[in-house]
């Protein structure tokens, strides 16, 4: 379960950073 949890964070995140890469590319532009 351990493993699992480590998944859902690292998904979270690589999730967050996308969204955050696009909307700073938005706001660049």
């Amino acid at each position: 379960s351990r493993s699992v949890f480590l998944d859902l964070v690292a998904g979270h995140e690589n999730r967050a950073g996308h969204i955050f890469r696009i909307a700073r590319s938005v706001t660049g532009s």
